[in-house]
């Protein structure tokens, strides 16, 4: 966070060994509310939209410190550590003490006043407690002779406090250099520590989203949907071998709300022949606020996450953005709902597959009537649960890969 690109030594080698590096330009937010909120939906995109893992490692280069502190402390549960470099821990120093200009800038984007300023929690001294409850582990490297940001204001206060309250902390100290250069010539122990504490909960299910090995000779297909279709993509993949290349988005596919947001992303990159798509068990199924974590139906406040009326004009919506792609387009009907499904209301499913079914006559897209044969074989679907077992899982790919393969370009053609 701030300064992509200076003394980029630790990221080179990071994206040696395989690392995404993510950045985003917040120049002159500080790490306000602000620059939390955009980053909130940078990590949204990077998560949901192009599958990256679900606990990122935050850098802060100088006065990107705030942003890492301030981030952190608001998502403590989506960060696996911290690199900071020269970091602004305290900004009651700098920029209070040693920018006029940035300190009132980052007063107007912070929305206080100076005196408010001093006791704020927005302040990163004031702020470890979250990050230490989490057990986020934090790496400093700072040069001693630092006279922008001193050590002894930020760094070492930061280390002192962030100890008392049980959290891990790391400081790598360069005698007799001051707030540049940053980093290290030798990087090894700043990806040393990345690696050691990265917590690899991959957004990607188990690398289904690409397969392996690509042949550039065959047509590309793309499975659009969520952890049923997660089920069906090996076999479906299996079946089509030689066929084509079955790839699905890096994700669960969600509510119809995350097509509309991140839709073009999961299209990116090919060109597609098929796309087997479906939204639908996340649109119904009961939440609370804004929340998308299925809920109890007793819970209070509970409702179906998207509407159905909502769900079929989002269909209607993400139906022409797909139908831009050129591709032949294939929809597969929504799964059953059985009796004592948590958070979804038995039947509910078949309301979604009618407002489907309207959106796809109305464009001429063939559906794959994957709930008319559940509802002939419950047996292969878990006991109250949305859920298929392996061999269920494997029948729904043979129906999904026999529709997919009458939908495919005639050989030699992409």
């Amino acid at each position: 966070m701030e300064f992509f690109g200076h003394e980029p030594q630790a990221d080179a080698a990071l994206l040696a060994q395989g690392w995404h590096v993510a950045y985003l330009d917040l120049q002159n937010l500080y790490g306000s509310p602000p620059a939390l909120d955009a980053m909130d939906a940078f990590y949204r995109n990077m998560t949901t939209g192009r599958g990256l893992a679900l606990k990122p490692v935050l850098e802060g280069f100088s006065r990107g410190g705030l942003f890492a502190f301030n981030w952190a402390s608001r998502n403590p549960e989506k960060v696996s550590s911290i690199y900071n470099d020269a970091p602004v821990c305290d900004f009651s120093i700098w920029p209070a003490q040693k920018s006029p200009t940035d300190w009132q800038r980052l007063l107007k984007a912070y929305g206080i006043t100076a005196n408010q300023a001093a006791g704020s929690h927005f302040n990163p001294v004031n702020n470890l407690a979250p990050l230490a409850k989490a057990s986020i582990p934090l790496l400093h490297v700072v040069g001693e002779a630092d006279d922008v940001v001193p050590v002894a204001t930020n760094t070492n206060v930061v280390e002192q406090r962030y100890k008392e309250l049980g959290g891990k902390i790391e400081v790598i100290r360069k005698p007799g250099v001051k707030h540049h250069p940053h980093s290290l010539v030798d990087p090894k122990p700043i990806v040393d520590f990345v690696s050691a504490h990265f917590k690899p909960q991959s957004n990607e299910v188990d690398g289904l989203a690409r397969p392996d090995p690509v042949d550039p000779a065959l047509p590309n297909v793309l499975v659009i949907g969520d952890s049923i279709s997660i089920g069906y993509t090996p076999g479906t993949r299996r079946l089509l071998q030689g066929k084509a290349n079955v790839w699905r988005v890096p994700v669960n596919g969600g509510p119809t709300r995350n097509g509309l947001e991140f839709l073009d992303d999961w299209l990116a990159g090919r060109q597609w022949a098929v796309i087997h798509f479906n939204w639908g068990l996340h649109d119904l199924k009961h939440v609370t606020g804004d929340s998308q974590a299925l809920v109890e139906l007793t819970t209070p406040g509970a409702r179906r996450q998207i509407p159905l009326a909502d769900y079929e004009k989002n269909l209607s919506t993400l139906v022409v953005r797909l139908k831009g792609t050129g591709a032949t387009l294939l929809w597969a009907e929504t799964t059953p709902v059985p009796s004592g499904a948590r958070g979804r209301i038995p039947g509910d499913e078949k309301d979604y597959n009618s407002a489907a079914a309207r959106v796809m006559a109305a464009a001429g897209i063939p559906v794959t009537p994957l709930r008319s044969w559940v509802l002939e074989k419950p047996e292969l679907q878990k006991p109250k649960d949305v859920h298929f077992t392996p061999a269920g899982s494997e029948r729904l790919a043979e129906k999904v890969a026999a529709a997919i393969l009458h939908a495919l370009p005639p050989a030699g053609k992409k």
